[in-house]
């Protein structure tokens, strides 16, 4: 990673910041930083309360990576698809979740 965030810093003047989340829930601390960062930004943009739109972050990344875990684990058995909100949403609603 090294030799690349060098690359990045000197060509595109940006950073290189690894995203790192474990299966059990845990993430590292650039990936808290970003998650933070994310939270703000978005709750400034759709004037949204910043806990909730963390909450709901954090949601969205827990059903990801337990999707891709379990994908992992038995295999995947048809093609796959795109992401689709809705889909989080319904899986929301009937597991009567609030996100306020």
């Amino acid at each position: 990673p090294r030799k690349y965030e060098q690359r990045i810093r000197e060509a595109e003047h940006g950073c290189f910041s690894p995203l790192v989340f474990s299966t059990s829930g845990g993430f590292g601390p650039v990936s808290a930083l970003f998650i933070k960062r994310l939270a703000t930004l978005h709750s400034e943009k759709f004037q949204r309360s910043y806990s909730v739109t963390i909450n709901l972050i954090r949601c969205q990344y827990s059903f990801a990576i337990l999707k891709a875990a379990i994908r992992c684990l038995q295999g995947s058995r048809s093609r796959v698809r795109s992401f689709d909100s809705n889909d989080f949403c319904r899986a929301i609603s009937e597991a009567h979740l609030t996100l306020t």
